[in-house]
């Protein structure tokens, strides 16, 4: 793989195994969409290996937040980064997944994944990872551009909370990720 230094943390770039694991089935009226139900299921995991390029923020970039709030960042950052990187790779937004983990295996530090949807990868991570400073203030400008006080579906992602910490937390961890690359 490869890696890139930013302010607060590191990017990278190689190959990943993507796990999918369905646990329920819901139940929806065909024309209305209305929930109806769900069940249990018991199927084995797909896994799929393909390209990623990912961003891992350093213990400088997540000082002083708690962990949950960390975790609502990262999710805004996939979100953001997930809708912006079709931009950059001229892609289809199906063929980029976003993932955010408080703890990624590879490296136990927090880390935001973008990854090919399509097995074996397309090159769509390694674009991603040639634009990463490009990508990266464009999230950040998104999220600081937004009006809205807690985050929302345009910036961070839709959110349960009202007063959540996304907006806040992926804002901090953007500005402190680019603090000396972008």
């Amino acid at each position: 793989f490869e890696q890139a230094g930013a302010g607060q943390g590191t990017v990278y770039l190689g190959e990943v195994a993507i796990t999918f694991l369905a646990t329920i089935f819901k139940k929806v009226k065909l024309h209305t969409h209305e929930n109806v139900g769900w069940g249990k299921i018991g199927i084995p995991e797909e896994t799929m290996h393909t390209s990623a390029c990912w961003f891992s923020f350093d213990e400088q970039a997540v000082k002083g937040m708690r962990r949950d709030e960390v975790a609502a960042g990262l999710l805004g950052i996939a979100h953001l980064a997930r809708k912006l990187a079709p931009v950059y790779c001229l892609a289809d937004a199906r063929d980029i997944g976003a993932e955010a983990q408080v703890r990624a295996p590879f490296n136990h530090q927090p880390t935001v994944f973008l990854y090919d949807t399509i097995p074996g990868g397309v090159g769509l991570a390694q674009r991603l990872y040639e634009v990463r400073e490009s990508l990266l203030r464009a999230c950040l400008t998104a999220v600081t551009s937004c009006e809205c006080p807690a985050g929302c579906p345009s910036c961070v992602g839709p959110q349960v909370e009202p007063e959540s910490p996304a907006k806040r937390a992926a804002t901090l961890l953007l500005e402190r990720f680019a603090a000396q690359s972008c």
